[in-house]
């Protein structure tokens, strides 16, 4: 644990995390040991702390699962605690994740990521395999993934609103077409990678 006076960059922990340059962890690092956009906090000082960005409009949103120092890279996922029309028990983001994440120096793996859409406020057909099941109860909520040319599964109507979320493509839950609205959860939990540009030389003397 660090002091108020710390001055030291040397490496801190969060959990199961190294946290070094770029990134700093507030308390424990003074906030020139990293890019300040990518500080995070810690809940938890202990072996079980959680990692997340400190700056984002929403406290303990953007929580660090992983960090991939030699190839500029880490794993990001959204801690959901918003949901839709007033099901308080089908936990989904409110927003598009990616235009979320506009202004801070990364960029969203497209090699490694593929779009999670939720749509809502339309009708969708009861037996639609975009569905989603309880604890989404109401049966207006839908996920899937784009194909190949990004367009929608043909029962989705093309009047909904929607929102999208990146989930990584290795996952196991797209072997068929109801399995992104079956493992929504598991799918946002499990996050998406992101990747920092490579920083010049006289900024990695700065480790």
């Amino acid at each position: 644990n660090g002091t108020r006076g710390n001055t030291s960059c040397a490496p801190a922990t969060c959990g199961n995390l190294s946290i070094t340059y770029p990134f700093s962890l507030s308390g424990v690092q003074p906030l020139y040991c990293g890019f300040p956009a990518f500080e995070l906090t810690c809940a938890n000082s202990n072996s079980t702390g959680r990692a997340y960005l400190a700056r984002s409009f929403r406290e303990r949103l953007y929580r660090v699962l992983d960090i991939f120092y030699g190839n500029n890279s880490f794993v990001m996922a959204v801690d959901v605690d918003s949901s839709y029309v007033g099901d308080e028990r089908c936990h989904i983001p409110d927003f598009n994740v990616s235009s979320g994440l506009s202004l801070l120096p990364v960029n969203v793996s497209a090699a490694a990521n593929t779009n999670l859409i939720f749509v809502y406020n339309c009708t969708l057909p009861h037996n639609a395999s975009v569905l989603l099941p309880p604890p989404c109860t109401r049966p207006t909520i839908g996920a899937y993934v784009p194909d190949g040319e990004g367009k929608a599964p043909p029962e989705v109507p093309r009047n909904c609103s929607s929102v999208s979320v990146p989930v990584r493509r290795s996952s196991s839950s797209f072997r068929n077409a109801s399995e992104p609205a079956r493992e929504y959860k598991r799918l946002i939990a499990e996050g998406f990678v992101l990747e920092w540009p490579p920083t010049a030389a006289e900024c990695d003397a700065c480790r």
